[in-house]
């Protein structure tokens, strides 16, 4: 876990010096607007820590990261550091002129959860031991495949 906190805390130490913030430019506040579904690692790791080595007051804003990227490009929201997990919302601000390069910084990966008391626990069972493929478990009539909408994901629960 204290690899995880080094790397984090470097993505937006990163982040930050990306966008020219000095620490003095740093002195008071930090604000961070981040796609919502970062939003455990942020408000409860990534951003204390930085708050907490760099003496500076961290203030996160977590939404949906298209959202986000319209109004931080209209100016209706001030932000020294955005987070986003897809390049689409980076490319409203590069469109906007706020933006000329961004870097990915990290990398996540996608996992399917299924419940074991499913109806269809036993296929996917069988797709992860690799027997069958995945996809074709969630092609099956009757099972149902859920999740965010990219361009309004909320908020992740804490």
């Amino acid at each position: 876990m204290k690899h995880r906190h080094y790397q984090s805390s470097l993505a937006l130490i990163v982040a930050a010096s990306l966008l020219g913030l000095s620490p003095q430019a740093m002195a008071k506040d930090l604000h961070v607007a981040y796609a919502g579904s970062m939003g455990a690692v942020m408000d409860l790791h990534l951003g204390p820590a930085f708050a907490k080595a760099h003496n500076v007051q961290y203030q996160g804003e977590g939404q949906g990261a298209y959202g986000l990227a319209h109004l931080i490009a209209a100016h209706k929201l001030r932000t020294d550091v955005f987070v986003s997990i897809t390049p689409g919302p980076i490319e409203v601000l590069i469109k906007a002129g706020l933006v000329k390069e961004a870097y990915p910084v990290a990398s996540t990966a996608m996992c399917i959860a299924y419940s074991p008391n499913s109806p269809y626990a036993k296929d996917f069972k069988e797709a992860a031991e690799g027997k069958v493929p995945w996809y074709e478990i969630l092609q099956k009539p009757g099972v149902v495949f859920g999740r965010t909408d990219p361009k309004t994901a909320p908020p992740a629960p804490r």
